[in-house]
């Protein structure tokens, strides 16, 4: 039982000391037939009650080398506790350059990882249960090759 309990601590110790910004993080598998484009996707935040001074919001997105575009449009829509009016922008997310090679930011093998943040970081973030909703925004009815999307919030630390 205790080797048991160490074996499942480990990981989890090993993930929340190597990324020091991360506050709260979810992941949605997306159906292997494809994103709708009236699919919206929803993620609720624990309720956060020990938030750094300011925090960024991103969206995790994994696809396959078969994805055919090279960037991705979302439509986000951030509700902050407290706050009447959600936020509301459409995100371009650039995946590959021009010539057809991914950029930096995209990491892995075959099936690739990035980050798409919202532009603008929040300061003194209230407490409580923060709501992320995020659609596809690209002309395909049903948008092929992506595998997963995600929400995050991160602290941001000033240098």
């Amino acid at each position: 039982m205790k080797l048991l309990f160490l074996s499942l601590l480990f990981p989890f110790v090993i993930f929340t000391s190597c990324n020091q910004s991360f506050v709260f993080g979810e992941d949605l598998d997306i159906d292997p037939k494809g994103w709708h484009k009236d699919s919206i996707l929803v993620f609720y935040s624990d309720s956060l009650t020990e938030l750094p001074s300011l925090i960024k919001i991103g969206f995790n997105i994994r696809n396959n080398i078969d994805y055919y575009f090279r960037n991705i449009y979302l439509f986000v829509e951030i509700n902050i506790p407290g706050k009447e009016q959600p936020i509301k922008d459409t995100i371009n997310h650039l995946l590959m350059t021009s010539e057809g090679y991914w950029v930096d930011e995209v990491k892995g093998g075959n099936i690739k990882e990035s980050i798409a943040y919202y532009p603008y970081a929040i300061k003194n973030p209230p407490k409580g249960v923060y709501t992320m909703k995020i659609q596809q925004g690209m002309r395909d009815e049903v948008l092929k090759g992506i595998v997963s999307i995600g929400s995050r919030i991160e602290r941001v630390d000033l240098k």
